[in-house]
């Protein structure tokens, strides 16, 4: 008898649709960021939304920014919880979080 692998419909789609989308369609990708920076305040806690930002998607990683090392520290802490919640509303494609801290944000905050 054949060993089947089940995997979510969305997985799939996610891998169809990164295989057939040219690597230099920056349009598509961009949507994809707008739509996780809509989200985002529902991916993790509220003082981490407003001070955590999405800021690049490359493939199956999100790139973060951040001003502080406390908070680069803390989005670290909630990676698992937050990559949940996105699966969770369809970002199944991302696997991984990367945090960057930016000191320039600090200074357009003010």
């Amino acid at each position: 008898m054949p060993n089947h692998k089940f995997r979510s419909i969305s997985n799939i789609v996610a891998e169809v649709v990164s295989k057939h989308l040219p690597s230099g369609d920056i349009d598509a990708l961009s949507k994809q960021l707008d739509r996780i920076n809509k989200c985002w305040p529902s991916c993790c806690s509220e003082l981490l939304s407003q001070n955590v930002k999405p800021v690049r998607l490359d493939e199956n990683v999100l790139i973060l920014e951040t001003h502080s090392p406390v908070w680069a520290n803390k989005m670290r802490y909630s990676t698992k919880l937050t990559l949940v919640r996105l699966n969770q509303l369809g970002f199944n494609q991302i696997d991984t979080l990367k945090v960057k801290i930016n000191p320039r944000l600090c200074r357009e905050n003010r």
